[in-house]
């Protein structure tokens, strides 16, 4: 009897604490679902980091001791010396399924000057389209959040970029942390 109350206790505290882990690599998880950005606060064991986003030249990426509340040390910083997102903005690829998708976009971010943002762009073949662009306004850190529908077509990709700013005159930049992509379950399913 012992034996199998002990077993039944490591079962379920193993079941507790799985639960509770978030098997995408993200520290956030919405209030819909788990977040499918796994680097969602640029840094890991207190070190600043662009693990698991593609960028193509990382010098035009640079790190920031400075992060909104519950963002840690780092958040990223892109200046605004790139007319448009691609191809030298990072960027992650979200594997999403063809069909429709409600995705909750949330991330905090500040801007001077030049406001920079976070895109999500569809690859469709080898043509890139901007499917939703959330711009950092505010010259201090302040939270943005947008819902939007998108359809992805067979053979589409999804990526999230984060924009430093159009501007090749202005000097401009925009500091991204804790940035966060959630599928909302579509009620027409």
């Amino acid at each position: 009897m012992k034996r199998h109350m002990v077993f039944v206790l490591i079962i379920g505290l193993w079941l507790l604490v799985s639960s509770g882990c978030n098997t995408n690599g993200s520290p956030l998880v919405g209030l819909q679902g788990a977040n499918l950005i796994a680097n969602a606060s640029f840094e890991k064991n207190g070190q600043p980091t662009l693990e698991g986003w593609f960028v193509r030249d990382s010098s035009a990426v640079q790190f920031a001791k400075d992060a909104p509340p519950g963002g840690g040390i780092w958040s990223l910083l892109l200046h605004a010396q790139m007319p448009a997102p691609l191809p030298f903005s990072p960027s992650m690829y979200i594997p999403l399924r063809s069909g429709r998708h409600v995705l909750s976009l949330a991330f905090w971010g500040k801007s001077q000057s030049v406001h920079g943002g976070v895109v999500l762009a569809v690859k469709r073949g080898t043509r890139w389209e901007r499917a939703i662009f959330h711009p950092a306004m505010d010259t201090t850190w302040s939270h943005y959040t947008l819902q939007d529908t998108l359809t992805l077509e067979p053979g589409d990709s999804l990526f999230v970029q984060l924009f430093g700013g159009g501007s090749e005159v202005l000097p401009g930049r925009t500091y991204l942390d804790l940035v966060e992509l959630v599928e909302i379950p579509d009620g027409r399913e």
